[in-house]
């Protein structure tokens, strides 16, 4: 029997420059959301386009500025899991809304088009 192995963290990529991340990072693909339509009855769905959406939780440290988080813009964002898979937002941005939080972590949130799994 094989032992399968689950996803327990996960690394951001932005532009290439590796950002350290606490446990909890998330990733919503995006794409089309479903909503249904109906009546009298149950007709179907309408989609919607959605962003993607990635928040992650940074260690606050010298090297990392929050006015500069908050102000990227059009950035390659690859978000990494520990088990290999990958997936890229091309010309994503910060929302701008990045926060400390905790003990002097940094909350932070980015949004772009639908992620592609590489």
């Amino acid at each position: 029997m094989t032992t399968l192995r689950y996803q327990g963290t996960a690394l951001l990529r932005v532009n290439g420059c590796e950002y350290p991340t606490l446990p909890g990072a998330n990733l919503t693909l995006g794409g089309l959301t479903r909503a249904p339509v109906t009546g009298h009855r149950v007709y179907g769905w309408k989609g919607t386009p959605a962003p993607s959406i990635v928040t992650a939780t940074i260690p606050n440290h010298e090297d990392i500025s929050m006015a500069e988080l908050n102000g990227m813009e059009e950035v390659t964002l690859i978000f990494e899991a520990d088990i290999g898979k990958k997936w890229l937002i091309a010309r994503a941005w910060n929302t701008g809304e990045s926060s400390l939080v905790g003990e002097g972590d940094i909350s932070t949130t980015f949004n772009g088009i639908e992620a592609q799994e590489l």
